[in-house]
């Protein structure tokens, strides 16, 4: 189905075309204003791995040339629990560079 919100009225439709017997509850909502998406272009990035499965060596970082490089490294690393990437490679703790709003993608879980 799919649903847009006019004023206070909602817009309900279905999503695979009209007179659709999808019984899911998975709704695809069309938004007005398009979201921000982070760019894989994104110059000289750091990498914060902060939680581990299996193993704890404790937090690390790694400096990398881009996002994409740094987001390929973390899905090599499969005992990466929960970290982050964030712009530039210059942070030295991920404390500082989320106070700076300089964290791009993060993973928490």
């Amino acid at each position: 189905m799919e649903f847009s919100v006019l004023g206070d009225a909602v817009e309900v439709k279905p999503a695979m075309g009209e007179g659709s017997r999808d019984d899911s509850d998975v709704f695809v909502c069309k938004r007005e204003k398009k979201s921000e998406a982070v760019s894989a272009d994104v110059q000289a990035v750091t990498l914060f791995v902060f939680g581990w499965h299996v193993v704890e060596p404790g937090p690390l970082s790694w400096a990398f040339p881009s996002l994409r490089a740094a987001l390929s490294a973390v899905r090599t690393m499969r005992n990466a629990a929960q970290w982050c990437i964030v712009q530039g490679g210059e942070w030295t703790s991920m404390e500082a560079a989320r106070a700076q709003g300089a964290v791009l993608i993060e993973q928490t879980g």
